[in-house]
């Protein structure tokens, strides 16, 4: 089996975009406890940066800052899979750099 990288490039642009646009319960119920357990002033200045970031993404139905990490993926690829290695990572890295442009620009995904 062949894989299709314009497939695989949109998949890793949506799932991007979930993933800086869905946060789930326990991880901002972990920012809260961070937040209020953090004792040096420019952590907690940070951390409340981050919690009201994602409090105005989710107001305003846009994704997360997405200057605070590097999105990983992981894949798994099983038997008979013909695909290139340099070209799946492309296929990815354009997806990502899709979503980021997309959000960048306003455009609700």
């Amino acid at each position: 089996m062949k894989i299709d990288l314009k497939e695989v490039e949109e998949a890793a642009k949506e799932l991007y975009i979930r993933a800086l646009k869905i946060l789930p319960p326990d991880i901002k119920q972990g920012f809260a406890r961070l937040d209020a357990a953090e004792t040096n002033p420019l952590a907690k200045k940070v951390l409340g940066t981050m919690i009201r970031n994602i409090s105005v993404a989710e107001q305003t139905d846009n994704l997360t800052c997405q200057d605070t990490g590097v999105p990983i993926y992981n894949v798994t690829i099983g038997r008979n899979v013909e695909v290139d290695g340099v070209d799946l990572e492309a296929a990815i890295t354009r997806g990502c750099a899709r979503a980021a442009a997309l959000a960048s620009l306003g455009v609700k995904t």
